[in-house]
């Protein structure tokens, strides 16, 4: 005998949807196992979901185009329940009052029900007599299978393993992170933020040519020859301006530029005494 043959076939041949998840929940321990017993057989893609209408019929939701709820919404309606009540742990055989209402006027075909078997071969949901022409199911329900229940139990905990020292890793690096925060936070790229051209509001034009100079021919090309001489043929390849001994921004920009070595001696002092 199937799980829900202790309905009264003769009288229902359709049953609440809540009432078949808590005979379920009762069979499997939990309103969560029930749940994703269901799911792991998709029965929201294996069996047709009916809802009553006020004049008492049972409208196919599935082939109703206006219909927004379906098996499966349901389903995920239930399991965020049981995940707020300790999801895996939760020992609730029951839904709340607040879900049986919402889904008190959906049922599943009672034959389609006992047909499916759970722990057998799923009948597909195009097997399914239509309702007018439901009758009492007369197909023996199939004997669970226990190994087969066994191996999905055994590889459900071992994903959870997995999940579970995976969320330990994440919560490791996240303290470490909140701990340890990294230089880029505390310290921003200076030179990406003055050589960013587009942030017209702050971007200096003689200021990036002085470092552009700087890099060129104090680190990148080094030469030797005077500071005046590198720096005014750089300027006048390398900017709009004629690189001149006396054009006012050759010489800004040449001074900005220049090496403390290099400094009057005026200046040198100057800084020095800072």
């Amino acid at each position: 005998m199937g799980l829900f043959e202790e309905i009264d076939q003769n009288q229902n041949k359709f049953i609440n949807i809540s009432t078949a998840v808590e005979l379920l929940a009762l069979h499997e321990g939990s309103v969560y196992k029930a749940v994703m017993v269901l799911l792991h057989y998709k029965i929201d893609e294996n069996i047709c979901c009916y809802r009553q209408s006020e004049y008492l019929d049972f409208i196919d939701i599935d082939n109703d185009k206006k219909e927004i709820y379906s098996t499966y919404e349901i389903l995920k309606d239930i399991k965020s329940e049981s995940d707020l009540n300790g999801g895996i742990t939760s020992q609730e055989k029951s839904l709340s009052h607040q879900l049986k209402e919402k889904i008190k006027n959906y049922y599943w075909e009672l034959s389609a029900i006992n047909n499916l078997g759970f722990w057998g071969v799923v009948t597909k949901k195009t097997s399914i007599k239509p309702i007018e022409k439901v009758g009492i199911p007369t197909i023996q329900q199939p004997e669970p299978n226990i190994e087969s229940l066994n191996a999905e139990i055994a590889r459900l905990r071992n994903l959870l393993a997995d999940q579970t020292t995976e969320i330990q890793d994440l919560k490791s690096k996240i303290q470490e992170l909140e701990t340890h925060p990294t230089i880029q936070d505390d310290n921003p790229d200076i030179l990406a933020l003055i050589l960013d051209e587009t942030q017209t509001d702050r971007y200096a034009p003689d200021l990036v040519y002085s470092i552009k100079l700087w890099l060129d021919v104090y680190v990148n090309n080094p030469k030797a020859d005077s500071h005046n001489n590198k720096a005014n043929t750089w300027i006048k390849n390398n900017t709009p301006y004629n690189g001149e001994q006396d054009d006012t921004p050759t010489r800004r920009i040449r001074e900005i530029a220049t090496p403390f070595r290099d400094l009057h001696q005026s200046r040198k002092r100057l800084l020095e005494n800072k």
